[in-house]
């Protein structure tokens, strides 16, 4: 798996899982991409996919600790996008899974389900991915 910002190459990955951490990225817009290429050299590259990098990009879990409701906000993306949430637990095993969109203010997660203890949330919006943990009351 390639990944791109335009047309210059920034990552490659030739294990699963295919994802990578772009660090140390000045403030800006970009258009990535990512190009697989299977094992008889047939490719594909995914539509490109813009992403806005601001000084404040993250992502507030409150209340938390959490008793049944939990509210994720996101700052610095753009807006109207597909997002996926992930809980899982301490140990790594999904627990939850919601779709989002990017365009909610907070996006509200009923965690009344959960069991006491520590999860980590994860926030995935394109190539953006964002993650914290809770602790469940």
């Amino acid at each position: 798996m390639e990944f791109y910002n335009g047309s210059t190459l920034i990552a490659t990955k030739t294990t699963a899982p295919y994802t990578f951490t772009w660090q140390n990225v000045a403030t800006g817009t970009y258009t990535l991409t990512a190009k697989a290429t299977d094992n008889m050299g047939l490719s594909t590259t995914a539509t490109p996919d813009s992403v806005i990098v601001t000084d404040l990009v993250n992502m507030q879990l409150a209340p938390n600790p959490v008793g049944n409701i939990l509210y994720i906000t996101i700052y610095g993306l753009k807006k109207d996008r597909n997002a996926k949430i992930t809980i899982l637990s301490n140990s790594g095993s999904v627990i939850k899974t919601l779709r989002a969109n990017t365009s909610e203010t907070s996006i509200k997660v009923d965690v009344s389900s959960l069991h006491s203890g520590i999860y980590t949330v994860q926030f995935t919006s394109g190539f953006v991915s964002l993650s914290g943990q809770i602790v469940k009351l």
